[in-house]
């Protein structure tokens, strides 16, 4: 998934692999800015590298709100 919501106010975007003999993704994590109603502008929150198994997608989300303390 290259652009998933992820709660109200994060969002995942350069989702790609990097070992995909070992399938580990990167991740990019970005914050949502909310400055008035303009919700456009992304804060960079970092890149992890996250292990993937046949639940990617849970466990991708799991993991980044995991690395946010969420």
């Amino acid at each position: 998934f290259s652009k998933s919501e992820i709660g109200m106010n994060l969002i995942v975007t350069d989702v790609r692999f990097i070992a995909p003999f070992r399938q580990i993704y990167q991740i990019s994590l970005n914050a949502k800015l909310t400055e008035g109603n303009n919700y456009d502008k992304l804060q960079s929150l970092g890149n992890y590298s996250i292990p993937e198994d046949d639940n990617s997608r849970t466990k991708s989300i799991n993991v980044i709100y995991i690395l946010l303390g969420l």
